[in-house]
């Protein structure tokens, strides 16, 4: 017995002790941490979506918007084009009513 001493207190010894505490070591972390992690990454996995979701549904939303203020501005286009023709015909008028009067003049 007194011969295996220098085995388990010397280079032998620290060989095994290293093992056991790799082993034990592994096994806590897979047991342990490893859900842990697991949970973690799950929940920003999930997160992300969730906010991508919103985004996605944002981006929707800023579609239509952008739709109406398109067909919006379309509708002042139409009524500038409209007035702006009516007052071209006003225009004409008052010159021709302008030039009958300088004619009986």
């Amino acid at each position: 017995m007194t011969e295996l001493i220098p085995y388990i207190l010397g280079p032998g010894g620290a060989l095994i002790t290293m093992a056991i505490i790799i082993v034990v070591g592994w096994r806590f972390s897979t047991k342990n941490l490893l859900p842990i992690f697991q949970n973690f990454l799950e929940n920003i996995v999930t997160e992300h979506k969730e906010d991508r979701a919103a985004f996605s549904d944002s981006i929707s939303l800023l579609n239509t918007s952008i739709g109406k203020i398109g067909n919006q501005v379309s509708q002042v286009d139409e009524k500038l084009d409209e007035l702006d023709f009516r007052v071209g015909k006003v225009e004409t008028q008052i010159k021709k009513n302008i030039s009958i009067k300088e004619d009986k003049s």
